[in-house]
């Protein structure tokens, strides 16, 4: 017995991720049918994303499908999406930047999505959808449809602000990333030895790089906020015994690096040590405020309808408690009348405590 129960233990486990993961994507869309789909969790996901799995697992990627469409119309066409689910929106938004490549062009099917010829990108709530194939680009009305989809499911989502602190001038567009962790930042950080946790995730750091155009040259800038300015100074500190932070040669190729409040800036590859500072000082820093709670659909009553309610209720208030006076009243005066002295007029059954203030003892009939 205990055989058996092992084994349908071990049994459950194995299930596991396939009963966890559950399907978002349509079995067929309009003109398109797919006769097939792979449901993977963060456990088995390099079944679907291969060599990408350890940083969407960075990103908190928590369930993934892939599904191939057919349309049989005229000539036969197809095309691959995957959709990738993540515990928040700021993962999904890091997967998000992590997989656009410059070449992508914006797309009008979200706030966040881009396209290239043979695959296109679009961001739904915390769910990041992938979509590949020879043309994908031209089938936009499927696109939209897929995309109309998956909005009905998602959540309200808020995304990180923190690309609104890079700076403007010289950015070089569509080479904006975002990070949660190493694995994803070492594939766009040109510093070679910078291994590991260096940048302080375990400590609640959240990065993003860009690539910039400078006088005579090009240069790669990071920033890193932090959850407190004292963790920020830390991490600057000890990354600049890791690495030769702001040389005094101000040699090209170095790495120069500014702190301002939790906020953490290094710049990488530059020409020189002026056009780093340059950067660096150009970083937008200060307090960038977010407002997460819903609208109110519904239009504000104007001052006088505020007044004037404040007036009604209040006085509702005041009948409710002069009809509440007078209906105890009445009860209290027919209990009497129909059960004198069984309720209410038992002065024989009470016992007052003096203090001894005056001489004059007080007495239970003296209540009534």
């Amino acid at each position: 017995m205990r055989r058996i129960l092992a084994h349908g233990f071990a049994l459950g486990l194995l299930l596991a991720p396939a009963a966890v993961a559950q399907s978002t994507l349509p079995s067929s869309l309009p003109g398109w049918n797919s006769a097939d789909a792979t449901v993977a969790t963060s456990a088995n996901l390099d079944a679907i994303a291969g060599e990408l799995t350890p940083a969407l697992v960075e990103y908190g990627v928590t369930a993934a499908e892939k599904r191939t469409y057919v349309r049989e119309v005229n000539h036969r066409r197809t095309f691959a999406a995957t959709s990738y689910s993540f515990r928040d929106a700021s993962g999904a938004y890091g997967a998000y930047s992590f997989l656009h490549t410059p070449e992508m062009s914006p797309a009008v099917y979200s706030e966040y999505a881009v396209k290239s010829r043979d695959r296109v990108l679009v961001l739904v709530g915390s769910v990041l959808l992938d979509i590949s194939g020879n043309g994908v680009e031209s089938e936009g009305p499927t696109i939209k449809k897929l995309v109309a989809l998956l909005a009905d499911q998602k959540q309200e989502a808020v995304y990180p602000s923190l690309s609104l602190r890079l700076p403007t001038a010289g950015l070089d567009s569509r080479t904006e990333h975002y990070f949660l962790g190493p694995i994803a930042l070492a594939q766009f950080w040109p510093e070679a030895d910078a291994k590991g946790d260096w940048l302080g995730f375990s400590s609640g750091a959240e990065a993003e790089t860009a690539k910039y155009r400078l006088k005579g040259g090009e240069a790669v800038l990071l920033i890193a906020d932090y959850p407190t300015p004292q963790i920020a100074a830390t991490q600057l500190e000890r990354m600049s015994k890791q690495f030769p932070i702001n040389p005094s040669d101000e040699r090209a190729g170095g790495l120069y690096a500014r702190r301002d409040g939790s906020l953490v800036a290094l710049v990488a590859g530059a020409p020189s040590g002026t056009a780093a500072s340059s950067l660096l000082e150009k970083m937008q820093s200060g307090v960038i405020i977010t407002w997460n709670e819903p609208v109110l659909k519904h239009p504000q009553p104007s001052m006088a309808a505020i007044v004037v309610g404040t007036i009604i209720g209040t006085g509702e208030i005041c009948l409710f408690t002069i009809v509440g006076g007078v209906v105890f009243t009445l009860i209290r005066l027919g209990v009497k009348r129909f059960f004198p002295g069984q309720i209410f007029d038992r002065t024989e059954q009470f016992e007052i405590l003096e203090m001894g203030l005056s001489s004059k003892p007080i007495k239970g009939k003296d209540f009534y």
